[in-house]
């Protein structure tokens, strides 16, 4: 028989050579042998270490591995489609805070437009609050001062009230003094009473200086003089003189009077004083000179 002709493994027939074959065909089929198997497996370059139930159970494990791999596929499919149902929850929760983000904002320019409201409100509380103290101020004050009261002062600059009460105080140019009265008091002018040693002195004017009547004047004596000479004799307040004259002096107003009788006749003489007179006296107390304010509004 001719000599095999296969290119792999599988193309060798298992009955050839035939024992009948020429011994010098052994040698090329050999060959063909060699071939055939370097053909079917032409990757292995070393010793195949794995037995032949190894080797039987490939297929088995290469089913199995498709297996897996399909699998796997169904489950990249699965990841895949939760990975889009990911990314679209990504895309919601993107425009989600997107939205928060958006509130946070505006939240913050309402906290900023309530922290301005709280300011302004902070500032309308003290503002009440120095109205408030000023009125109560302006209420202590009016209850101490009242309008139309006066203060006695030693300076000469205006009376400036506290600081939030408002009060007008005027000096009251005037040089008289003051008393009390029962009536209606106010800055009026007129007379004051002073108290003499047996009555009471009514002067006016800003001198003090005024004339009283008889009937203000305290009880008092004019001097009269009496005397008598040769054979004339006379009342009280008649100076007599020699040879019938006699002399006599109004001691109020101050005139010699002379009248001329016969010599050593007895005689008399009778004479008046001037009655109703005033003196002027001049009244000026003591004092310390102050300034007088009076609050009029």
């Amino acid at each position: 028989m001719p000599v095999e002709n296969a290119s792999y493994v599988a193309d060798l027939n298992p009955a050839w050579p035939l024992d009948s074959d020429p011994a010098r065909e052994g040698a090329e089929q050999i060959r063909v042998v060699k071939t055939a198997t370097q053909q079917s497996f032409p990757n292995i370059d070393g010793a195949v270490t794995v037995t032949d139930t190894e080797l039987n159970a490939l297929p088995g494990d290469v089913a199995a591995l498709v297996s897996d791999l399909s699998d796997t596929d169904s489950n990249v499919a699965t990841l895949q489609s939760e990975m889009n149902v990911v990314e679209a929850d990504v895309v919601i929760l993107q425009i989600e805070m997107n939205a928060v983000e958006s509130d946070v904002s505006t939240l913050q320019s309402e906290v900023s437009t309530l922290q301005s409201e709280v300011s302004t409100l902070q500032s309308e509380v003290a503002v009440l609050e120095a109205k408030t103290t000023n009125a109560y101020k302006q209420i202590d004050y009016d209850r101490i001062y009242p309008i139309g009261a006066i203060r006695l002062s030693f300076s000469n600059t205006a009376l400036q009230p506290p600081q939030g009460v408002s009060a007008t105080w005027v000096r009251l140019q005037s040089t008289r003094f003051m008393r009390i009265t029962t009536g209606t008091p106010g800055n009026t002018s007129g007379d004051f009473t002073t108290t003499t040693t047996s009555t009471n002195v009514t002067a006016s004017g800003t001198t003090g200086s005024t004339a009283i009547t008889t009937a203000q004047m305290p009880s008092h004596n004019h001097q009269l003089m009496n005397g008598t000479g040769g054979d004339s004799t006379g009342p009280i307040g008649i100076n007599t003189g020699i040879s019938g004259q006699d002399s006599r002096t109004d001691w109020v107003s101050g005139t010699n009077l002379v009248n001329t009788t016969g010599s050593g006749a007895g005689h008399t003489h009778s004479f008046s004083s001037t009655s109703g007179h005033t003196h002027n006296a001049t009244i000026v107390p003591e004092y310390i000179q102050v300034g007088l304010w009076q609050r009029t509004a």
